[in-house]
């Protein structure tokens, strides 16, 4: 099936799912750089969310394994109250 034939790939290539990810992550970025929104939902299916895992090194290639079903990642933006310094929590 595909989703088997995505798996490996994705858990053999790390420099694969940085690149098929790289479109994703400055997509999010320029929605935290935008001012005017408060809330966006961005979806997709387990073939984002797997390499997306992959892109950002949360789960080591040799313990890949597709997500489940309804599975999530969520980026939110905060702003240090005494700093003013932004940074992100995933």
């Amino acid at each position: 099936a595909e989703w088997e034939w995505a798996e490996q790939l994705y858990a053999m290539d790390r420099e694969y799912s940085i690149l098929g990810m790289q479109w994703f992550m400055n997509r999010v970025k320029d929605f935290m750089n935008m001012k005017n929104y408060r809330y966006v939902l961005l979806s997709g299916h387990d073939t984002t969310i797997g390499p997306l895992l992959s892109f950002l090194n949360i789960v080591k290639q040799e313990e890949f394994h597709w997500p489940n079903y309804a599975a999530n990642v969520i980026f939110e933006l905060y702003q240090d109250s005494a700093t003013g310094n932004a940074f992100v929590q995933v």
